[in-house]
C-alpha cells in the first residue's frame, strides 16, 4: 500500500517522459553545448573532457530514449570511474530519458560518475543503472551510482540497480552540496549503509522523490545521513531494509522531515522507520506507519538525539522489543498535536520512554498490543503540557489541565482523508473534537499551527463539533463540521468521518438530483 495520497513513483516516471519532450528546449542558452549520438560512449566522454576544459557552462545532450553503455573504467579518482571526473566547470548532462549503465557483472567494477570538490553537475532526466563503487580505499568505495564532493543536482532522474562496496549504494554525498528533485531511487544496495542514499558532511535536500526498496546489511537501508544536514520534503520512503538499524532513514546529526510517508521498512535491531542516534530530528505533518523492528522503536527510535514531532501521525508500527510507534533510549522527544495509534510492542506499544518526553494537544491511543505509554523507572521523565488523550490510563503524567486520561478517541482508520498523507479521521462524537488548547495548536517552536496534517485547505481550529466556540482539535486531523439532515431536524458531524443516512433519505437525494439534472438540460 502507498499511504501518501498518490503513487509518487508513477507520477515521477510519467513525468520523465513530459520532461523528455522539453528538456532540450531548456538547457542554457549561453552554453557551450555538445549533443551526443544515441548509444556513442566514446562521444560522451570525449564531450565531458571537452566540457571540463572549456571553462564555459556546458550542456551535454543525449540522444532521446539512448542506451550508454560502459565497459571499461576510465580513471580512478576517488575510486574507479566509466565517465571522466566532473572538474572545475558547470555542467548540465539533458538525459532525455537516455539510460547510462555498466554493462554487466563481467566486466570490471566501477560507479558512473564522480563530481570533484570544485565540479558543478546537474542531471536531467536520466537513469543510472548498475554502477559499483570499486578501486579506492576508505570514502572512495562509496557511491555505486554517483559519488559527489561539489555541487550536485538531480532532477526527474532514476538511480537503480546501483551498488556500493561501502556506503551510498546508489548515491554518495562528500561533504558537498546535494539536491535531488522528483527522482526515484530504488532498488540500490550498500554492502556497509546507505543502501539508496549516503552523505557523509554536506547538505543534502531531498523533494518530491520516491526512496525505496534499497537495502543495507548494517545501518540505513534507505538514507543514511552522517554529521551532515538533511531536508527531505514531500517524499515516499518506503520498502527498505537495514540488517541493523534505521529501516528507512539513519541520522546523527540534523534531519528534517515535511509532509513525507515514511512506510513498510524494517531493521532488524532498532528504529523501523526512522533511527535518530546523537543528532536533531524534526518531523512535521508526515505519517510513520507500518514499519518493523528486530528491537526497539518499530517507527521511530532514538538514542541519544533530540526529536521533535508537529503535526503528525505514527501509526500501525511493530517493535518485536519495545516501544512499537516511538522508543526514546535516552534523547529528548517533544510531540505536538499528533495522533499515535495502532502500534505493537512488549512494553510501549504506543511509546517507551527512558529519555525526556514532553506531550502537548497529542492523541496515544489504542495499540495493537503493549500499553500506550510505558515509561522507565527512575531514568525516564515523562511530561505533559495539556490536552492530551490516551486510552488506558498508562501515559500517567497527563494530569494536567486539558488532559483526558482512559478516554476512547473514537478514531477511523488510517487512509485517505484529504491532503498529501494518510490520516486517521475523528468520528462523530469523538472527544478530541474541539478539546485542543483554547489558546491554539502550536509546534514545539511555539508558532500556531495554521493547517492540520493534511496541509492548505485543512484550517486548525475551527469549530468541529457545532457548538459556536472554535478550537483546535487534540491530535493530528482537525475536524470541520457539515449538515446532515435527520428526522426531524439537522444534525453535524465532522468532515471526512462517515455519515449515516437512511436508504430512503439517500434515495430522496438522489431523485432530487436526477430532477434538477433534468431541468437543466430541458432548459437548454
Amino acid at each position: 500500500m502507498n499511504y501518501l495520497q498518490f503513487d509518487l513513483k508513477k507520477i515521477i516516471v510519467s513525468t520523465l517522459f513530459v520532461f523528455t519532450l522539453v528538456s532540450v528546449s531548456i538547457h542554457t542558452s549561453y552554453a557551450a553545448t555538445f549533443e551526443v549520438p544515441a548509444g556513442d560512449v566514446a562521444a560522451l566522454i570525449d564531450a565531458i573532457n571537452a566540457a571540463n576544459t572549456n571553462m564555459e557552462a556546458n550542456d551535454i545532450i543525449l540522444a532521446s530514449g539512448s542506451t550508454y553503455i560502459l565497459t571499461a573504467i576510465d580513471n580512478s579518482t576517488d575510486g574507479d570511474n566509466g565517465l571522466p571526473s566532473i572538474n572545475p566547470t558547470e555542467m548540465t548532462i539533458v538525459g532525455n530519458g537516455a539510460t547510462i549503465r555498466r554493462a554487466s557483472d563481467d566486466v570490471a567494477e566501477f560507479r558512473i560518475l564522480h563530481v570533484s570538490e570544485t565540479g558543478d553537475l546537474t542531471i536531467n532526466n536520466l537513469i543510472v543503472l548498475n554502477g559499483r563503487s570499486s578501486g579506492g580505499i576508505g570514502t572512495e568505495i562509496n557511491g555505486g551510482g554517483i559519488y559527489s564532493r561539489g555541487i550536485m543536482e538531480i532532477n526527474f532522474c532514476s538511480f537503480t540497480g546501483n551498488s556500493a562496496i561501502d556506503f551510498g549504494g546508489g548515491i554518495a554525498n562528500f561533504f558537498g552540496a546535494l539536491t535531488i528533485n522528483s527522482s526515484v531511487i530504488s532498488g540500490n544496495h550498500a554492502d556497509r549503509a546507505g543502501g539508496g542514499i549516503d552523505t557523509d558532511g554536506g547538505t543534502v535536500t531531498i523533494n518530491d522523490s520516491d526512496i525505496s526498496d534499497n537495502d543495507a546489511p548494517e545501518t540505513s537501508g534507505g538514507i543514511s545521513n552522517f554529521f551532515g544536514t538533511m531536508t527531505i520534503n514531500n517524499c515516499n520512503i518506503s520498502h527498505n531494509t537495514a540488517g541493523s538499524d534505521g529501516g528507512g532513514v539513519w541520522s546523527n546529526d540534523n534531519l528534517t522531515i515535511n509532509r513525507s510517508a515514511i512506510f513498510e521498512n524494517s531493521a532488524d535491531d532498532f528504529g523501523g522507520g526512522i533511527d535518530n542516534e546523537i543528532g536533531t530530528l524534526t518531523i512535521n505533518s508526515s505519517t510513520i506507519s507500518h514499519n518493523s523492528a528486530g528491537s526497539d522503536g518499530g517507527g521511530i527510535d532514538t538514542d541519544m538525539g533530540t526529536v521533535d514531532i508537529n503535526n503528525s501521525t505514527i501509526s500501525s508500527n511493530t517493535a518485536d522489543g519495545d516501544g512499537g510507534g516511538i522508543a526514546n533510549d535516552a534523547g529528548i522527544v517533544r510531540i505536538n498535536s499528533s495522533t499515535i495509534t495502532n502500534n505493537s510492542a512488549g512494553d510501549g506499544g504506543g511509546l517507551l520512554n527512558a529519555g525526556f518526553t514532553e506531550l502537548t494537544n497529542t492523541i496515544i491511543a489504542n495499540q495493537q498490543s503493549g500499553a500506550d505509554c510505558f515509561n522507565v523507572a527512575i531514568i525516564g521523565i515523562l511530561g505533559s503540557l495539556g490536552h492530551n488523550l490516551d486510552s488506558d490510563g498508562t501515559c500517567l503524567a497527563f494530569t494536567t489541565d486539558g488532559d483526558m486520561p482512559n478516554t476512547d478517541p473514537l478514531l477511523g482508520p488510517l487512509t485517505d482523508n484529504g491532503g498529501p498523507t494518510f490520516t486517521h479521521v475523528l468520528l462523530p462524537g469523538s472527544p478530541a473534537i474541539d478539546m485542543g488548547n483554547p489558546a491554539g495548536c502550536f509546534n514545539t517552536d511555539g508558532v500556531v499551527l495554521t493547517d492540520d496534517q493534511r496541509g492548505p485547505g485543512f484550517p486548525r481550529t475551527v469549530d468541529g463539533n457545532g457548538d459556536g466556540d472554535a478550537r483546535c482539535d487534540i491530535g493530528a486531523f482537525e475536524a470541520a463540521v457539515i449538515a446532515i439532515f435527520k428526522s426531524g431536524g439537522c444534525a453535524i458531524a465532522p468532515v471526512g468521518a462517515p455519515i449515516q443516512m437512511p436508504v430512503s433519505m439517500i434515495l430522496l437525494v438522489l431523485i432530487g438530483l436526477r430532477l434538477a439534472i433534468r431541468r437543466k438540460f430541458q432548459k437548454r
